[in-house]
């Protein structure tokens, strides 16, 4: 084991063992750079708006390469069709069709650094301090959240997921909108609680006054979702057909499709793309057609 290095897979265990998991020498531990700059202008005794400008920019956030990954071999030009089936444009990118370096082993996934994040914003807040039974907030943010395909949920925290990448290893080339990104984000809030009548009496404090209504709305823009779609009708090599992420051991054709959510492998009978799996254009620093 690390730092010794394996000359054929482990006796006595199952062939999955031969997907390996491991941690870059080089690994560091990812940061953030951030800073908020604020301009408070007081409107009136009880009215406060607050204009801000907030930078956030993660660094050397963890990304996966697959040591073991096959080379990229020649191109392949894909048709891409709308809804209907018409095509309306090709595609043209390098398949994984050549073998594994290694092929006692399937993947070697290295856990290592290397993908970035950038989040940039504007908050506007317009804050009514309590007064006269009333208080309300109003905020309004626009953001923009890019990054190198770092992903969302256990694959941004734990890594060890190389499809959420088009190339292996090229992290940069999936510089784009962020899952998460949201570019407007609307919310009000206010809480109102009336006084009715000045009585002390057992009657008004328990039934007449102390009571609160309030609410909060918020209003946003959507996630970055593809509103056309690529049907992958076309395969690279006999045997391939469309399915989700591949495992690519050593006992499959690696044929991986850089540019799409969904990859091709062999091990199937070829056929279409079923419409279940119609998955969105690539991330948005790509040009088809």
């Amino acid at each position: 084991m690390f730092p010794n290095a394996l000359t054929a897979p482990v006796t006595g265990i199952t062939a999955g063992a031969s997907t390996l998991d491991v941690l870059s020498p080089k690994l560091k531990t990812p940061y953030s750079e951030q800073a908020t700059i604020a301009v408070e202008r007081q409107l009136a005794k009880d009215m406060v708006l607050t204009v801000s400008g907030i930078f956030s920019r993660g660094v050397d956030l963890y990304g996966t390469q697959d040591a073991n990954a096959p080379a990229l071999g020649a191109p392949f030009t894909y048709k891409i069709d709308d809804a209907n089936g018409n095509q309306v444009g090709t595609y043209t990118t390098q398949v994984y069709l050549n073998p594994r370096p290694n092929p006692a082993f399937g993947a070697i996934y290295t856990l290592t650094n290397g993908v970035s994040s950038w989040y940039d914003g504007l908050a506007v807040t317009f804050d009514k301090k309590f007064s006269h039974g009333f208080q309300g907030l109003v905020s309004y943010t626009w953001s923009h959240a890019i990054d190198d395909g770092q992903g969302s949920s256990t694959n941004a925290v734990f890594g060890f997921s190389d499809a959420a990448w088009i190339y292996n290893g090229q992290y940069a080339f999936d510089k784009g909108a962020s899952y998460n990104d949201q570019r407007q984000r609307l919310v009000v809030s206010w809480i109102w609680a009336p006084e009715f009548t000045r009585s002390t009496s057992a009657f008004a404090k328990y039934v007449v006054n102390n009571w609160q209504l309030s609410n909060i709305t918020s209003i946003t823009t959507g996630h970055p979702s593809g509103s056309e779609t690529i049907h992958l009708n076309d395969t690279p090599v006999t045997g391939c057909s469309t399915a989700p992420m591949p495992s690519m051991d050593s006992t499959e054709l690696p044929c991986s499709v850089p540019g799409c959510e969904y990859a091709l492998y062999a091990g199937v009978p070829a056929g279409e793309l079923p419409p279940d799996q119609e998955h969105p254009l690539p991330r948005e620093n790509m040009k088809l057609g």
